[in-house]
């Protein structure tokens, strides 16, 4: 170390000599020393051995500045590159540091450090503070361009133009608020650039197709290769379509939020065939088990069956009023009833087809049978046998000798009559042959007291 105080004292010539030697050896060692020159004056030099810095007396000779502070103007570097090196201590510290004094931060933040414009005294690239602990980096009204050199060529990735819209090398571009804002993807080849969406296995696309207009869904693609299977296409009049399967879930819906295994409460699914395809509205149990299910098909498919159908109604019809209704419905006693109901909900009758196959009817009050599955096709007899004919339709009237005291509506047993292959008889009188099957009544006398009209009514 070497320090002295700059005077040089009267004396013998050897102790003159030794005193400007310690003058010029602290001068040439900037007063190098672990603590301060004992004279101090503006402008002196002293490096500091404990702190490794240099040091400058300042201006008003109270307090020393490290050298760098006291930099300003212009430093040109006539032989390029001018490199900074140095060796980190940690994470946290920094080589090179840039650090702003400014008591006061500009509407906009102040400017810290630049980079011009080529030949230009005017900023390209900025870095600044807001005076909020916040960093800020921008261009002097340029736009910023982020990329890559190799060999000296720019390949550019992203560019911030001067209206603050991020654009990406593939034509993706997000613009700042604006009166119309969002992101854009632009077009990346014959139709737009495509949105992927990637999991560990499955992979999602979206793109607008120039080709027919529509907006697709896809799945299967290979980012950067295909777009994979098109599964949705939504056309510009308002027209959705799906494919990719011969027999799909269009549309479910669930009780809850949407979570894997949800159970389907409601579904709206479509079947295809060649020529031809099938339509379902299906309904599901708690449990998620098919509870109902209603279609529109053509010839061209075979699937036609019903699964579990409720005991209340499977269809229903309503009024504009949503009071008076129509019910269409498989009963456990009388099979599939198509019922009226009034406002109140109450029945008002009904049409049923029974298991067995007969057809039943309902005035509110009781049922009746209209027609047996064994007489379905004898609803007229169109037979000519005149001697051997026991059975006819339900309906059907006959005219009989039956004998006086026959009331009406009465039950009465009619035969063939042997003598006379033109009549029929009531069981019991002379002449009585085969009884007609089923149940017979009265129905008034035809002619004179013995001859009644006779009806089968069962």
């Amino acid at each position: 170390m070497a320090q002295h105080d700059q005077v040089i004292d009267n004396g013998p010539g050897l102790a003159v000599r030794t005193d400007f030697n310690a003058a010029l050896a602290a001068l040439f060692s900037s007063s190098s020393g672990a603590v301060e020159p004992a004279v101090k004056v503006a402008g002196q030099l002293w490096f500091n051995t404990s702190t490794g810095k240099l040091t400058m007396r300042n201006a008003g000779n109270t307090a020393w500045q490290p050298l760098a502070d006291e930099m300003s103007g212009t430093v040109n570097v006539s032989t390029p590159p001018a490199t900074f090196t140095g060796t980190t201590a940690d994470t946290a510290t920094s080589i090179l540091r840039v650090r702003d004094n400014a008591g006061s931060t500009g509407a906009d933040g102040n400017a810290v450090f630049a980079i011009n414009r080529q030949n230009s005294n005017t900023e390209a690239m900025i870095f600044g503070n807001d005076g909020n602990s916040a960093g800020l980096i921008g261009g002097n009204n340029v736009p910023l361009r982020f990329g890559k050199w190799v060999s000296g060529v720019f390949t550019e990735y992203l560019n911030m133009n001067t209206s603050g819209a991020f654009v990406l090398s593939g034509g993706l571009t997000i613009d700042p608020p604006s009166g119309v804002q969002g992101l854009h993807l632009a077009q990346a080849d014959a139709h737009s650039g495509r949105l992927f969406f990637s999991s560990a296995a499955h992979v999602w696309s979206v793109l607008a197709w120039d080709t027919d207009g529509t907006l697709q869904f896809n799945s299967g693609g290979v980012y950067g290769t295909s777009t994979g299977s098109a599964r949705v296409r939504m056309y510009e009049n308002g027209d959705l379509r799906t494919g990719g399967a011969t027999y799909s879930t269009l549309l479910g819906i669930t009780a809850a939020p949407l979570t894997t295994g949800s159970p389907l409460r409601v579904a709206y699914q479509g079947r295809t065939a060649a020529g031809g395809g099938q339509a379902d509205i299906v309904t599901y149990t708690d449990a998620g088990v098919e509870d109902a299910r209603f279609f529109l098909t053509n010839s061209t498919l075979t699937v036609k069956s019903v699964g579990s159908t409720p005991v209340t109604h499977g269809f229903l019809m309503e009024d504009h009023n949503g009071q008076n209704r129509i019910f269409l419905y498989r009963n456990a006693t009388w099979g599939f009833l198509l019922e009226a109901r009034d406002s109140a909900g109450a029945s008002e009758g009904y049409i049923g087809l029974e298991h067995d196959g007969d057809l039943v009817t309902n005035n509110g009050e009781g049922t009746y049978p209209v027609i047996h599955t064994g007489n379905l096709d004898l609803t007229c007899y169109t037979g000519s046998i005149a001697d051997a004919t026991t059975v006819f339709p339900v309906g059907s009237i006959i005219v009989a000798s039956t004998g006086a005291g026959v009331t009406r509506n009465s039950a009465v047993i009619p035969c063939l009559y042997t003598p006379n292959s033109n009549q029929y008889i009531k069981q019991g009188l002379s002449g009585a042959g085969t009884a007609l099957s089923g149940t017979w009544r009265a129905r008034g006398l035809a002619s004179g007291d013995n001859t009644t009209i006779l009806q089968r009514t069962a």
